[in-house]
Formats: structure tokens, sequence, C-alpha cells
């Protein structure tokens, strides 16, 4: 999804966290504007790849996305690892959608985060 597309979108907070997500982790869909659990489906197979191959970019976009070290330390230690991270993820980014919806950022400057 370009930010072009979420121009003309009402922007619900799961949704435009389902974007930046698909945008953050390079995930694609058949449908343009794919359902929140569908991106969580998504993105626990992507992280399953990224703690088994790549755990530094792991790292390095849990700390872009500001998941707590701590938080993401006991995911890890947990079973279904990828799952719990997923939740912790899409989480965080309905919270900061929720927040800079209340506090007039455009979907254009959500997606520059990216």
């Amino acid at each position: 999804m370009k930010n072009s597309d979420l121009a003309g979108m009402t922007h619900h907070p799961e949704d435009l966290a389902a974007a930046i997500l698909c945008r953050e982790f390079n995930l694609s869909s058949a449908h343009e504007n794919p359902a929140l659990e569908e991106v969580r489906l998504w993105l626990t197979g992507r992280l399953k790849e990224l703690i088994d191959h790549q755990q530094e970019q792991l790292f390095r976009i849990l700390y872009r996305i500001d998941i707590p070290e701590s938080k993401a330390m006991e995911a890890l230690a947990s079973s279904g690892a990828a799952a719990r991270l997923a939740d912790l993820i899409i989480a965080r980014q309905i919270e900061k959608a929720r927040s800079r919806s209340q506090h007039g950022a455009s979907a254009g400057d959500e997606l520059k985060e990216v």
C-alpha cells in the first residue's frame, strides 16, 4: 500500500495499523486493504522467519516500532513466540495510530515512520 492510497481512506486505527504493518514487513495480499487478522497471520509467519534466521534484524524492527525489550524477551522465551510478538507489534501500532488520530497527524505522516 502506497502513501497515496491512504489519502482518501477513512482511518480507523486498526486499518491504519494493518497498512503500516504490511509495508513494514513487506507483506502482500490479494486484497488491497487486508483485515487485521489476516495481517496477524502473515506477520506471525514473517516473525518466525526472523526469529529463526535474522534475529538482529528482528531486534532492529522491534526497537524501531518501540516494543519494550522486556516484553520482547518475554515473548521470545515463550511457546508461540512469533504469535506473541505479532500481538505486541499490532497492539503498539494500533496505539500509535490512535494517538496520532487524536493529535491530528495525517495518514501520510503515519506511513513515513516505516
